[in-house]
């Protein structure tokens, strides 16, 4: 039985202590690989935890939706 590979792994928020960001794989459609992005899409300049993580959450599905 071959062995079912999903085109992507969903997107994820990462809090460290570097700054919040958010990560995921996308697979290359030519070299057949998974590619890491970790993109901060400028969260760590709202201050506000809650409108961060609103933020955070909103740009996850937008990404998962793709």
């Amino acid at each position: 039985m071959a062995k079912k590979t999903f085109p992507y792994l969903p997107a994820q928020l990462i809090k460290s202590s570097q700054g919040w960001y958010i990560k995921f794989r996308q697979t290359n459609p030519e070299t057949g690989e998974r590619v890491l992005f970790r993109w901060t899409y400028d969260l760590n300049r709202i201050k506000d935890k809650r409108l961060r993580k609103r933020e955070a959450t909103k740009l996850i599905i937008d990404i998962n939706n793709m």
